[in-house]
């Protein structure tokens, strides 16, 4: 099945944040961008639980880890050579690979106007015979069901992102992962048992991210909730004159108003800054 599907361009914004653009020029987070806004609290903890200096180590090596472990996966699915493998953790997954055909999408961008998100998924194309959204993974540890509910999500997204750019309906989600501790796990689930449930978390996200944060290149956001403040404060005192020539108080007002705000807002994003850049999909 031969399908065209656009490259997005990626963007990273000074908070950390990271966007895609889609070919009309409208900028959507990742899937995991949204994803991680409901898991910050647990990774705060984490950090705080073994220190700044070893969450770093164990952030840096389990990315580096996923990462050359999805090269790998790629590379083998295309029968080209396998570069820089991740040893016997990867060796162990593949006669799962082998049981993927009929691949329509290798790591390649998708984007949805309605879910108002994107991403990159690892692989669309069949697992034992039956089409399924195809998520690689690695883990320190054996994992339970309950505990990857933010696998599914993505798998989720995606599978809702591919009927929308193609038609083509895809329900069944696959995960596979192998552990360091030498157990290779594969989890499968439906997209109607977590679409709802992606679609309240995005919705989390627009009100406690989006309308919030000036640094989410959403234009004169600071702008609009400033002046809701400023017509509550003249509302309260009067617009009187103010004892600079020709300047209102009512733009003094907001002007200060502005300022505050964005120095609150300033400090929300240098702080979630230094949780952003970590894959939380391949922490354990």
């Amino acid at each position: 099945m031969n399908i065209q599907l656009p490259v997005l361009q990626k963007v990273t914004l000074e908070s950390g944040t990271r966007y895609y653009v889609t070919p009309d020029g409208t900028k959507y987070p990742s899937v995991t961008t949204v994803i991680s806004k409901r898991k910050k609290e647990q990774l705060r903890e984490w950090r705080e639980r073994v220190g700044e200096d070893e969450a770093n180590k164990i952030s840096y090596l389990a990315t580096k880890r996923g990462n050359i472990f999805h090269n790998n996966c790629e590379q083998y699915l295309k029968k080209e050579q396998v570069t820089e493998s991740i040893g016997e953790m990867f060796d162990r997954v593949t006669p799962l690979l082998d049981k993927i055909s009929d691949i329509i999408c290798l790591e390649q961008h998708l984007y949805s106007n309605e879910l108002r998100v994107a991403g990159q998924v690892d692989c669309i194309g069949k697992y034992e015979g039956k089409p399924s959204i195809i998520d690689f993974k690695t883990s320190s540890k054996f994992k339970k069901k309950e505990f990857i509910w933010d696998y599914f999500m993505q798998a989720t997204a995606y599978s809702y992102m591919f009927e929308e750019r193609t038609g083509i309906a895809i329900s069944d989600l696959t995960i596979l992962i192998t552990c360091e501790t030498g157990e290779v796990q594969v989890f499968q689930d439906k997209r109607e048992n977590w679409l709802e449930k992606f679609k309240e978390l995005r919705e989390e996200y627009h009100k406690e991210v989006e309308l919030l944060s000036p640094s989410n290149d959403n234009k004169n956001v600071s702008d609009r909730v400033t002046s809701k403040w400023t017509k509550s404060v003249i509302g309260a005192f009067g617009d009187k004159p103010n004892v600079r020539k020709g300047v209102k108080a009512e733009e003094l007002v907001h002007s200060y108003l502005k300022n505050v705000y964005n120095k609150v807002t300033w400090f929300h994003d240098r702080r979630d800054k230094q949780l952003q850049g970590i894959d939380l999909s391949r922490l354990s």
